[in-house]
Order: C-alpha cells, then sequence, then structure tokens
C-alpha cells in the first residue's frame, strides 16, 4: 500500500499528514489473483496537473489509501496493470473516488479487467448504469469495427459498414446528450460532457454546462476552458493575439495584419485534410489577394525542421503567406496559441476583418467562399 494525498494534484505540493482531514480519505481495494509482485498504476487529472502513482499486488489483494483534493468532488482514476503508459484495454480499468468512501473492485484477473465491477460509491453507480444502458449500442459498434480491421480488403469493408458504424455511432452520441440534459445533478453527466464537448456546438455546449450542478460542472474537466475560448473566438469579437517566428526567423503577429480581411488557417504537414486543402487557399489568395486579403497560417507542427523544408519547398504557394507556429516558449513554457481559439481539429479556418474582429468560423470551402463573395464584391 502506497500513501497519497491527492491534494497535491491542485496545489503541486506534498501537504503534511497533520493536515490531512481523515474524511476526505479514500480507498480502493479488489482482489487479484496470480498477480502478486505486480503494479496496478493509478493515473488520474485534476486541474491539468497529471498524477501517477501505484500499489502493489500482495497475497492476491491490493488496497490503495489516498486523500481527496477539495477542489474536486470525485478523482476519475485509470487504473493500468504493469505500466503507467500500458495501453491495453484488457489489463485496464477506471475507477472513481470520493471523500470517505471505500471503493472495491471485483471480477479481475490477472489477465483480464475487462469483468471489472465497480462498487462503494454514487458516481461509480451512475457510471455502471450508464454503460449498461448503452452496452448493446457499443457491442455492435465494436463488432464493426473488428470486421473492417480484419477483412482482407479494408476499402470494401467500410464501403459496407461505414453507414452503420456511422448510424451506431450517432445513436451513442445522443444518448450521452440526452444522459447530461436529463441528469444535471448527477457527476458522471459532467465526466461524460467533458469526454464529448468539442464535437458539440457552441450554443448547445454553453446551454449543457450552465444546466449542470457545480460539482457536475468541477468533473466536467477542460469544459469551462474551451466555453471561454469559443466565447473569445465568437463573431464581433477582437481576434486573440497570435505570434511567432517565421521559417526564416522574424517575429510575425497576427495584430500586424490590419487594414486587410485575413484568412487564418490552423494546419499542419503531417495532416492529410490540411494538405488537401492547400490549393483552395491558393485559390482564395489568388483571387483576392490583391483586393486586400491576407492569409495567415499557423501550424501545429511540433518538428519545427519538417514545417520549415515543407513551406521551402514552395508547395500550393505557400511561400505567400505568413507563417508561424502555434508553439511557442512563454517564461519557460511551451503553450499551444490554437487553444486560445477553441481549436479541436484541423484544418480549422476563420475569417478576420480589417478591424482585426472576428468574422467567424468558415470549415465548409462553399461558406468560405460565399463569405469571400460577400466581403469582395465583384466590379463592373
Amino acid at each position: 500500500m502506497k500513501q497519497l494525498s491527492l491534494i497535491a494534484l491542485g496545489a503541486v505540493a506534498m501537504l503534511a499528514a497533520c493536515s490531512q482531514k481523515p474524511n476526505n480519505q479514500f480507498t480502493v481495494s479488489g482482489d487479484l489473483p496470480d498477480a502478486d509482485g505486480q503494479k496496478i498504476y493509478m493515473t488520474a487529472e485534476v486541474a491539468d496537473t497529471m498524477f501517477v502513482d501505484s500499489v502493489s499486488v500482495e497475497n492476491g489483494k491490493f488496497l490503495y489509501t489516498g486523500t481527496m483534493p477539495d477542489s474536486v468532488p470525485a478523482v476519475h482514476f485509470y487504473c493500468r496493470l504493469g505500466s503507467p503508459a500500458n495501453m491495453n484495454d484488457s489489463t485496464i480499468f477506471e475507477v472513481f473516488a470520493q471523500p470517505g468512501l471505500a471503493i472495491t473492485v471485483s471480477g479481475l484477473t490477472a489477465g483480464n479487467f475487462t469483468d471489472a465491477v465497480i462498487s462503494g460509491a454514487p458516481v461509480n453507480d451512475e457510471m455502471n448504469a450508464y454503460q449498461e444502458s448503452v452496452k448493446p449500442l457499443n457491442d455492435q459498434l465494436y463488432a464493426i469495427i473488428d470486421s473492417i480491421r480484419s477483412s482482407a480488403d479494408p476499402e470494401a469493408a467500410i464501403a459496407k459498414y461505414g453507414a452503420p458504424a456511422d448510424s451506431l455511432q450517432n445513436l451513442i452520441e445522443t444518448m450521452e446528450n440526452d444522459y447530461i440534459k436529463q441528469n444535471p445533478a448527477k457527476l458522471y453527466a459532467g465526466v461524460l460532457l467533458s469526454r464529448s464537448y468539442y464535437t458539440m456546438k457552441y450554443d448547445d455546449l454553453k446551454a449543457a454546462y450552465s444546466a449542470l450542478s457545480p460539482d457536475a460542472q468541477k468533473m466536467a474537466q477542460g469544459v469551462e476552458k474551451y466555453l471561454t475560448a469559443l466565447d473569445n473566438v465568437q463573431p464581433g469579437k477582437p481576434a486573440p493575439e497570435l505570434s511567432g517566428l517565421t521559417p526564416d526567423g522574424k517575429e510575425a503577429k497576427l495584430s500586424d495584419c490590419k487594414g486587410k480581411v485575413v484568412l487564418l488557417d490552423f494546419w499542419a504537414t503531417w495532416c492529410g485534410p490540411c494538405r488537401a486543402s492547400l490549393p483552395h487557399v491558393q485559390e482564395i489568395y489568388n483571387k483576392y489577394h490583391d483586393k486586400g486579403l491576407d492569409v495567415f497560417m499557423v501550424s501545429c507542427d511540433q518538428d519545427e525542421e519538417a514545417w520549415k523544408k515543407f513551406i521551402a519547398d514552395g508547395t500550393d504557394g505557400m511561400q505567400n503567406y505568413t507563417q508561424i507556429l502555434t508553439y511557442k516558449e512563454v517564461d519557460g513554457k511551451t503553450i499551444d496559441q490554437s487553444k486560445e481559439y477553441g481549436v479541436m481539429f484541423i484544418p480549422n479556418k476563420f475569417l478576420i476583418d480589417a478591424e482585426g474582429n472576428i468574422i467567424g468560423q468558415f470549415n465548409d470551402e462553399k461558406e468560405l467562399d460565399a463569405k469571400l463573395a460577400e466581403l469582395f464584391p465583384e466590379t463592373k
């Protein structure tokens, strides 16, 4: 057994044992036959801080004791056998710890955690009930995925099973959204929202998050920051500043483009859809640059040399645009500037007016073309 103070997650500092509150303690225990000497690694994220600890299996059992942080009503752990980097679903289970409660895990074997049964805290009961309700749909979806993976002709399998898989995925998303709406006081509703928020429309997400109870909101990690970013890039809002070094080492800022309409494009060299969209960006640039359009590209590449080489090759007019990386060092820390725009996928495009205000987000080429035609009408 290894003693843990999870309060360190928020404060990034261990508190002395005398300051710990017994009613904030929790335990996670269970039987795990044939695994003596092996370790179960407990990983969690609270307040943007990752935590990893472990407990050894002794005499076919494990017992983990910890102290809850005050910042959240429950902590979500992924428990992995053998390594904190273990990605084998069959030897991973997830569990929620709540203050003052003893969590028990049954149904484990040394090589299989898929039958784990978690009990001892209300949020685990909520998780179990929801997962049981969605299990028939998940089973169908996983069967389709397995069929595609095992097919000798994956393209034919995708053509055959793609539509049914999409239909099942849509049904699962509907069940998830319905659960969140119908159970705003349940902690697991916040957990589900934290897993799906980036797929939701702004207005729907804002309404769903606002309806959650304060404790459920605390379980919806990442949602508040994401909503704040989306709030800041709504039409009419000043475009958040972006800055960095160009491939030739010069400082460039988005605000330097004031006076012109700007197509802001978040992309990466390794992103197939991004590269596929570049000819259209070039077409737009050629058509509207002389009328007052600039292109400002922010790459999500971490390989700076690959980024520089791609631009130097001159593909699709890339040398005509302002180019920076999204990652930059600020006060000794690496920040991702794309998060200021709520970017969760690429390519992701925005239009910014000549005053530096957001016009809107345009990831559909036809919608982008229509808006540009409106901004730059043909002169007779």
